[in-house]
């Protein structure tokens, strides 16, 4: 496994921060085979590894940069092999 550094575009709408994979982080991984998302409810610490993604035949460990609580998992980038500019993955209240 590896990690990647800084994946993250951030959108904070009051205490909600929406995550989206930066351009660079998309041409890093390349074309995803499996992401091991987060349930809702999920407590998440910053720099704590949260998410798995399989590409290119390696997994990468994903941390976020906050801490909070998962509130909304885009079901969409589930069996995606790359994902739009700013298609969202994570949303997270940090109260």
């Amino acid at each position: 496994m590896r990690e990647l550094a800084s994946p993250w575009r951030q959108t904070r709408q009051g205490s909600i921060v929406t995550l989206s994979l930066t351009e660079k982080a998309q041409e890093t991984l390349g074309p995803v085979y499996f992401w091991d998302l987060p349930e809702i409810g999920a407590q998440v610490c910053a720099d704590q590894p949260i998410i798995v993604v399989m590409s290119q035949m390696r997994y990468t460990d994903l941390t976020v940069p906050l801490n909070g609580m998962v509130v909304e998992v885009n079901p969409g980038v589930i069996g995606w092999t790359s994902l739009p500019s700013g298609t969202w993955v994570l949303k997270i209240d940090c109260h």
